[in-house]
């Protein structure tokens, strides 16, 4: 629970292979996925993500955030207590194409419009949760089968975490 996690994994970066952490997280340096992590921060209710993803028979583990039922300041307004959490979704196969993960992320957040968009880059990792974490997961379904998820040539996943909107 109070880990940083992400399920990608990123090739050593030879720019960086003097430094003790030396995997960029970058599409150029983007190795493989096991599944991937969404962020939902505001209009959906920890059962309403349940029913969704087990009415689409989707193995998930859901876990709460650290501001989970905390008023909190989202993207300059005010955002009264509610379910914070994040979904972890796991795919098939393991995916080695970023493009290919890119039409993964896309496809969920057809399921899960209420997605975090802060949160589809390709370098982004999750941080932790409190101890104190509600933890709920169901594996009566299936993993994400990414082969039946039609390709989208998009490179909005690689957009960098400190960019910023005009």
């Amino acid at each position: 629970k109070t880990f940083n996690y992400s399920l990608i994994t990123w090739t050593k970066n030879e720019k960086r292979k003097n430094e003790q952490y030396n995997r960029g997280r970058e599409k150029a340096t983007f190795e493989s996925a096991s599944g991937l992590v969404i962020d939902i921060d505001e209009n959906l209710s920890i059962e309403e993500a349940q029913y969704i993803l087990e009415e689409k028979e989707y193995n998930y583990i859901i876990i709460t955030s650290r501001n989970h039922q905390k008023d909190a300041m989202k993207r300059g307004r005010f955002s009264p207590a509610q379910d914070r959490y994040h979904i972890v979704l796991f795919f098939n196969r393991d995916v080695t194409d970023p493009d290919e993960y890119s039409s993964a992320y896309s496809f969920i957040t057809k399921i899960f419009p209420e997605v975090d968009e802060s949160c589809k880059s390709l370098d982004r990792f999750l941080f932790g949760s409190p101890k104190d974490a509600e933890y709920y997961f169901w594996f009566e379904g299936q993993d994400i089968d990414v082969d039946r998820i039609k390709q989208v040539n998009r490179d909005f996943l690689n957009t960098p975490i400190a960019e910023k909107k005009n």
